[in-house]
């Protein structure tokens, strides 16, 4: 899906992940997901973003191997802010920012 690795940014307001290239800091893709994306994580290896959304109680989890995007129940609303793991800004992998 993508050549260098993006920065994945979570847009409240607009219940989309949208993704920046690093090179030349322009959006180059929106990913929609569940109702207010606050929290945001990645796995490299599995090549997945996660997301917490805050307007329900559910996690959309993007699938950057084929584009696809799942929504999971999650059935309780936790605080967001713990889901949320150290970014290195140097790392060759994906980055998140919180939006």
């Amino acid at each position: 899906m993508f050549n260098q690795a993006p920065i994945f940014i979570t847009r409240l307001n607009h219940n989309k992940v949208s993704v920046i290239d690093i090179s030349t800091h322009g959006v180059i893709g929106s990913i929609p997901v569940g109702r207010q994306p606050r929290g945001i994580a990645i796995d490299a290896q599995k090549r997945r973003v996660y997301v917490a959304n805050s307007g329900f109680k559910t996690n959309s989890v993007i699938d950057l191997a084929n584009s696809g995007v799942a929504t999971i129940d999650v059935g309780v609303a936790r605080p967001v802010w713990r889901l949320i793991p150290t970014v290195s800004f140097t790392s060759p992998t994906p980055m998140a920012w919180l939006g």
